[in-house]
C-alpha cells in the first residue's frame, strides 16, 4: 500500500477540532474511531446520531484481512504466495484479489503504462518497498529486474479464481490497495445506514455527505516542503468524492550521495527526478485516486489530458528554479475550485 513504500500523502483534513466527539448541528454528533494498519494509521469521522456497535472492531478486522491478502510485508500474505510462484503455476485466490488485478491492468492501461504495480523488483533494488537501502543498482541489475515486469505477464480466470504469471515477477500493489481498501470499507458503512463521513486509510481519503446539515466536508493539500509539515498550500469544499496526493519532497533516501525518490519511473526503472514535487487528485473512487496521484507524478504536465477524458479533477505543484511552487491545474480542477476554493 502506498504508505508501505513510503508515499507520503500530504492531504490534512480541515475539521477545526481534534475532539473525538464535536457537537453539531440537528443533533448530531461528529463521532471519531481510529486505529493502525498496513504500517500506518486509518480514521474514520462520522456525523450520525446513533452509536455504531462494535464498528472498529469490525473495521479492524477488514483491515487486518485485507492485510493477510495484500501486504508485501508479510511472506504469508496471498499476494508474497503470488510473488513466489513459478511462471505458470496457478494460484487459487479470492474474488477480490482478482478485482484487484483487473483495476491494476485498467489503470495501467489509462496512464499509458505510467502506472505499473509488476515492477516490485526494481522498486526494491532501489530500496523501497521491502528492498536494502544504501546501495545504487548496476545497469545489469536494472536491465535484469525490467524483465522481469511487464502487467501482461499477470493472468487469471475468473471461473477457476485461479491467477498466474508467463514469467517471474514481483506484484507490488502497495501504491493503491489502502485506496481500495477504503472504497470497500465506505461500502460497508454505506450499508450499516451511516452515510456522512470521512474515512482516511493510509492517507487515502474518501467523503461521503456532509458534515453537518447542509455543510460539506473541507480537505486542504499541504504545502509540497518538507520544513512546512501541515501547512496548508490549498483548502477547498469536497462531498462524495475521493482525494490522494503524491509527493516526492518528504519521503527520499540519500545513498552515495544521491538523492533517491522513493517513486519509480516505469519507464526508466529509475526514481524520478522532474520538477513536479506534488500531484493531487479528486475522483469518484479512492483506489482510483490513489493510483492516478502516482501516474501523475511520473507524467507530469502531459498526464493532465489524459486524467480530463476520465472526468478526473488534477492539480500539480511545480517548484520553480527560484524555489517559487507553481500550481498545473486541470480546467476541471480550476472549475471545481471556482465554486468550492476556501482561504485557509
Amino acid at each position: 500500500m502506498k504508505m508501505m513504500i513510503n508515499f507520503f500523502l500530504s492531504l490534512i483534513l480541515i475539521l477545526m477540532c481534534s475532539c473525538s466527539h464535536w457537537a453539531l448541528k440537528d443533533n448530531l454528533t461528529l463521532r471519531n474511531i481510529e486505529g493502525k494498519a498496513f504500517g500506518s494509521t486509518w480514521e474514520l469521522k462520522y456525523s450520525d446520531g446513533a452509536s455504531r456497535e462494535n464498528l472498529k472492531t469490525d473495521i479492524e478486522d477488514f483491515l487486518r484481512d485485507f492485510d493477510q491478502e495484500f501486504s508485501t510485508y508479510r511472506q504469508d500474505s496471498i499476494i508474497s504466495q503470488f510473488n513466489q510462484l513459478p511462471p505458470q503455476e496457478r494460484l487459487k485466490v479470492s474474488s477480490r484479489f482478482i478485482k484487484l488485478l483487473k483495476m491494476a491492468q485498467e489503470f495501467h492501461l489509462q496512464t499509458q503504462g505510467a502506472f505499473d504495480p509488476s515492477m516490485g523488483e526494481t522498486i526494491r533494488l532501489w530500496g523501497f518497498g521491502g528492498g536494502q537501502s544504501g546501495s545504487i543498482p548496476s545497469e545489469k541489475d536494472l536491465k535484469l529486474a525490467q524483465s522481469h515486469s511487464g502487467m501482461k505477464a499477470i493472468q487469471w480466470d475468473e471461473s477457476s479464481h485461479e491467477v498466474w504469471k508467463t514469467h517471474s515477477l514481483i506484484l507490488d500493489v502497495n501504491a493503491f490497495a489502502p485506496g481500495f481498501a477504503a472504497d470497500l470499507l465506505a461500502q460497508d458503512l454505506e450499508h450499516r445506514g451511516i452515510k456522512n463521513f470521512v474515512l482516511n486509510v493510509g492517507g487515502e481519503i474518501l467523503f461521503r455527505g456532509k458534515k453537518q446539515g447542509h455543510e460539506s466536508w473541507v480537505a486542504g493539500i499541504e504545502t509540497p516542503d518538507e520544513e512546512k509539515e501541515n501547512d496548508v498550500f490549498l483548502a477547498f469544499k469536497i462531498s462524495n468524492l475521493a482525494l490522494a496526493t503524491s509527493g516526492n519532497y518528504r519521503q527520499f533516501r540519500i545513498d552515495q550521495g544521491l538523492k533517491k525518490s522513493h517513486i519509480i519511473s516505469p519507464f526508466n526503472h529509475r526514481p524520478l527526478q522532474g520538477e513536479i514535487i506534488s500531484a493531487s487528485v479528486i475522483a469518484p473512487t479512492a483506489a482510483q485516486a490513489d493510483a492516478w496521484s502516482t501516474a501523475l507524478m511520473v507524467l507530469g504536465e502531459k498526464g493532465i489530458p489524459l486524467a480530463e477524458i476520465l472526468g478526473l479533477k488534477v492539480i500539480l505543484i511545480k517548484k520553480t528554479s527560484s524555489g517559487q511552487y507553481k500550481k498545473l491545474k486541470a480546467p476541471s480542477f480550476e472549475k471545481y475550485l471556482k465554486i468550492n476554493k476556501l482561504t485557509p
